[in-house]
């Protein structure tokens, strides 16, 4: 009789695992590369060199072909732990968040040699998530909780001590994976292309979405409209847009864990489709935990959280604000 209920009971649980192990390839089958992609330990090293032949990169060939500078220290004080980058002049703004949650997220502004030229708490401890810098309206746009998002006014970051929002929208996150999530509530990743405002949030299950609103400016006086809204694929840290060849593309950045193979995805955007996951992509791999990217000029700018005190068992730690050449980048293109 106990032999029989043992028996049950092990069919019983081998069905639950298996039902489990179907759901999970369901979700991340369109990602499994991530997870084979493994850097063994004995590749660790304690200083991040990059030169073409550190062990720790040598799986990610098109990081090493395409990087061609890394000299800027991430600001990586006590639990900070970096997340989103945008250049502006002559200027890195990096944000990040206290993962104890026991202090404010913070601005830090650094010069191209990487001095840190001021250093901003934000009157939030936010995850901060992205940030984008909206050039028409000289406007910085940054995620607060609870699906906020904050205004500010470029210049203020500059003279201001105390620096507050010029505007908070509330609810802009509704819809998207994170603000349902009341634990998180969270707006990820921004970025702005021709005075649109386009917003998204990490999902690790299924689809993501992305809005896409129209920023209208009066007098100071903000209003976003909404266009449109897109399924983006999943595990999205950040997003951009590159026009190469008189094409339009989005460059979004997907990453989970301190171990998993990130990726660049390379998308021919076409906006009369709503599903970014049926637009033409090439998937390149990179290092792990890629965070916020962002184009300038030629460029790409990559920000990685693999640094923070926060990820200690990271088997790669890239602690440089890391410079890609995008023309390299597009000879990948499939």
């Amino acid at each position: 009789m106990v032999k029989r209920i043992l028996i049950v009971i092990t069919i019983v649980l081998c069905l639950f695992l298996a039902n489990t192990l179907y759901h999970n390839l369901k979700h991340y089958n369109e990602f499994s590369k991530m997870y084979i992609s493994y850097i063994k330990p004995n590749y660790v090293d304690d200083d991040f060199i990059l030169i073409e032949n550190n062990p720790l990169l040598k799986h990610y060939k098109e990081f090493l072909k395409t990087i061609k500078l890394a000299k800027v220290s991430i600001p990586l004080d006590g639990d900070m732990v970096p997340q989103g980058i945008i250049t502006i002049d002559d200027y890195y703004l990096v944000t990040s968040y206290n993962s104890k949650r026991d202090g404010n997220s913070k601005i830090n502004i650094l010069d191209k040699e990487g001095k840190i030229i001021k250093e901003i708490f934000l009157q939030t401890n936010s995850h901060v998530g992205g940030l984008a810098y909206d050039e028409v309206n000289d406007y910085l746009w940054i995620p607060d909780n609870d699906g906020v998002l904050n205004v500010y006014k470029y210049q203020d970051i500059f003279t201001s001590e105390d620096l507050k929002p010029l505007k908070q929208f509330t609810d802009i996150g509704e819809d998207l994976t994170h603000y349902l999530d009341k634990k998180k509530r969270e707006i990820a990743y921004l970025s702005i292309l021709d005075n649109n405002l386009y917003v998204g949030s990490f999902s690790n299950n299924g689809k993501g979405k992305i809005k896409k609103y129209q920023i209208i400016n009066e007098n100071d006086d903000i209003k976003l409209k909404l266009q449109k809204e897109y399924w983006s694929p999943i595990l999205i840290q950040g997003m951009t847009f590159y026009n190469y060849n008189n094409k339009q593309y989005l460059l979004l950045s997907s990453s989970i864990g301190q171990n998993n193979t990130s990726h660049l995805q390379v998308i021919e955007f076409d906006d009369k489709l709503n599903d970014i996951t049926k637009m033409k992509r090439t998937m390149i791999s990179f290092p792990p935990m890629l965070e916020q990217i962002v184009v300038k000029d030629n460029s790409l700018i990559a920000l990685f959280e693999s640094g923070a005190k926060k990820y200690d068992k990271a088997l790669i730690k890239i602690d440089k604000i890391c410079l890609f050449d995008l023309l390299e980048i597009m000879q990948y293109i499939n």
